[in-house]
């Protein structure tokens, strides 16, 4: 759970007469995680490479054909692959389907070509919406032999060059905007006046207005038409999906599944080696399945094979990179794929996830205080990602559900106005302000003291430091401890572990003082320029120690690896100043919870304030308006920006202490569940 899962790296030898069942029962089984074998064994099939490589271009084609008719890809359970043999698979499967392939091909390059031209009716659609209300026929005016007409759109620039020209050349010209800094101008006069001035606009951005082939001169009337028409082709287009789904999905599912089972079956055959009758298959089993293992393929050659264990392995060595085995619980699982996007864990390392699922919605709650936003993040993910992704839908439920706490104790549902009922609540517990009330509504909403927004602003200021301390103080000791498990020792007690005890004595005073900045800030200080007494001359001493640890450990570590004294003390230097930024920088970082909980506070205010002029009479509805798309404009724009706050402090501040997250993911292969595969034939 914190640490990877032990992994064997095994070699199997079998017979050529019981490669296929081995085969087959290894697929099925979905235990190993297949390598290349060493080359000294024997050569690698290529016919098999070749077909894998086949496969999974086919699979890519297939999703090609899922997104066609706006369905995901799916597997089906208990699906049957009956195959006259391996290198016949690929083949057998496309004639088996060739309907299935005919009828998406046609159907794919009829929605290309209905897609094409819904394009170019919409981009001609988009230059006919600034003159749809015109009524008469531009045709006819731009036919004329002597009289020049020419309509088209341009920027403010070249409007003013129309209209200087105009003066000089006594060109009729009209205009109106047409959006952000555009301009529909129309211009006549004499033909070879009015062509000398659209050849001089071109340059500031002129687009002429050409009517569409096929459609009348009147731009209304043109309009109309293209709108229609542009209705019945997205029309078609639907129906030619919804005629492939009702037909074909169901095959589709079934396509698919058995090319994913051929395909799995292929990645086994693509890193086996033979060297005559024998055949042979290394890869990586975890350590509990390792009988499983065994049992398995003495089933599958009655007895007839051979498995070298080539060690339980941890680390990566300069040849090769070992797959990462995780096992998290099912709660906790889904926050794994906030740690791979940063990078999956070593074999030799701790797994963050664990804790990433405590405090990332612990970060992110506390800066996203409000309970009705809480629900609508709640809801986002829900509708957005239910059927798409369910594990984000799960992460952003949970952070919702975060901030949907917080909100509950800061008194906020929607900002201050709609969270009067929740601030009663608090009152009536015995509380003069809820628990974790923010300075901006004490003074902009009940215009108490500044002593009170003071006493407010040193809680949050205390709650942010306790969680820098705690999160990077846990993060350099997680480096001592993943040190000692790449079995660099003397790293581990010379350099990570002094590490550890300067950024514990560092921010130990905000951990013993969770909700008093003001205590820690004295012992802190005491520690630092005195009078160092009790507990303060405890810190002194030990901060001190650890500092000239930092220093003379990597000078040990230098020693002891033979690379001289003198650069190990260097390192050291550089050592001691990169930590004393970090514990500066890097405390002073979370600070950012503070920031963007007041950030929130602030602008439900600043909507609060806003709103309450409008509450009466008939003004109530602007009112209401004001102070609804004000909400949704802040739950909006702070969800991603507290996201992205979160992910920073867990990346940048916490992960820089010990993680380095360059592994790679133990990927067994592995069948769908309940598939079968069913050799009609004997593959050699």
């Amino acid at each position: 759970m914190i640490l990877p899962r032990k992994v064997e790296e095994v070699l199997i030898a079998v017979g050529a007469r019981h490669y296929d069942e081995v085969v087959r029962r290894l697929a099925e089984a979905g235990l190993m995680h297949v390598d290349k074998p060493p080359e000294e064994l024997g050569r690698v099939d290529r016919r098999f490479q070749t077909e894998h490589t086949r496969a999974r271009e086919k699979l890519s084609r297939l999703e090609g054909y899922f997104q066609l008719v706006g369905a995901e890809p799916e597997t089906l359970r208990s699906v049957e692959l009956r195959i006259p043999g391996w290198l016949e698979g690929l083949s057998h499967l496309e004639r088996e389907y060739a309907d299935l392939e005919e009828a998406f091909q046609r159907g794919e390059a009829e929605i290309a070509r209905l897609e094409e031209r819904l394009a170019s009716l919409q981009q001609a659609k988009a230059i006919l919406e600034v003159f749809k209300h015109i009524e008469e026929d531009l045709v006819r005016a731009s036919n004329a032999s002597f009289i020049g007409f020419a309509l088209g759109v341009t920027s403010k620039e070249g409007l003013d060059l129309i209209l200087g020209e105009a003066r000089e050349r006594l060109l009729l010209v009209a205009w109106e905007e047409a959006g952000e800094e555009a301009y529909a101008v129309a211009v006549v006069g004499r033909q070879a006046d009015v062509r000398a001035v659209v050849a001089k606009v071109r340059a500031a951005g002129w687009t002429p207005y050409t009517v569409p082939e096929g459609l009348p001169g009147v731009p209304a009337k043109a309009y109309r038409q293209l709108e229609e028409e542009i209705t019945r082709i997205a029309s078609e287009l639907e129906s030619i999906r919804e005629s492939l789904r009702r037909q074909w999905l169901g095959s589709l599912r079934e396509y698919y599944t058995k090319l994913v089972v051929l395909s799995a079956a292929l990645e086994l055959l693509a890193n086996t080696a033979a060297r005559g009758d024998f055949r042979f298959i290394r890869g990586y089993v975890d350590v509990g399945d390792s009988r499983r293992l065994r049992r398995l393929v003495e089933e599958a050659t009655e007895g007839a094979y051979a498995i070298y264990s080539l060690g339980v392995r941890r680390a990566r060595t300069e040849e090769e990179r070992v797959p990462t085995r995780i096992e998290l619980p099912r709660l906790v699982k889904p926050f794994h794929k906030l740690i791979e996007m940063y990078g999956e864990p070593e074999p030799n390392e701790v797994v963050p996830t664990l804790f990433a699922a405590f405090t990332m919605p612990v970060f992110f709650g506390l800066m996203f205080p409000d309970l009705g936003h809480a629900l609508l993040v709640i809801i986002f993910a829900y509708y957005l990602f239910k059927d798409r992704d369910p594990e984000w839908a799960y992460v952003l439920s949970v952070l919702g559900l975060a901030g949907a706490v917080t909100g509950f104790l800061a008194g906020e549902f929607f900002g201050p106005l709609t969270g009067k009922p929740i601030v009663e609540f608090w009152h009536h517990l015995g509380f003069s302000h809820p628990p974790l009330s923010s300075p901006v509504d004490v003074v902009a909403v009940e215009k108490e003291s500044a002593e009170a927004a003071i006493a407010f602003m040193y809680r949050w200021i205390s709650i942010s430091l306790f969680l820098a301390g705690y999160t990077l103080s846990l993060g350099t000791l997680l480096g001592f401890v993943n040190a000692l498990l790449e079995g660099k020792k003397a790293e581990a007690f010379a350099v990570k572990l002094g590490k550890f005890v300067l950024f514990l004595t560092g921010t130990l005073p905000f951990l013993m003082h969770p909700l008093d900045v003001s205590a820690a800030a004295g012992l802190l200080n005491r520690a630092i320029f005195g009078p160092r007494t009790g507990l303060a001359e405890v810190l002194a001493y030990i901060g001190a120690a650890a500092f000239l640890w930092v220093i003379i450990g990597p000078a040990i570590v230098a020693a002891v690896e033979g690379e001289g004294i003198g650069r190990g003390f260097a390192e050291g230097f550089l050592e001691f100043y990169e930590s004393f930024l970090m514990i500066l920088g890097n405390t002073a970082s979370f600070l950012r919870i503070l920031g963007l909980s007041l950030a929130h506070a602030s602008l439900m205010v600043g909507f609060y304030e806003m709103t309450i002029p409008f509450l009466h009479g008939l003004a109530y509805l602007a009112g209401a308006t004001i102070y609804i798309l004000g909400n949704l404009l802040t739950a909006g724009l702070e969800a991603i920006i507290v996201f992205a706050h979160s992910l920073r402090l867990h990346y940048y501040e916490w992960f820089s202490k010990f993680y380095r997250g360059t592994g790679i993911p133990f990927k067994p292969v592995k069948l769908p569940e309940g598939a079968r595969i069913i050799l009609a034939g004997a593959q050699a």
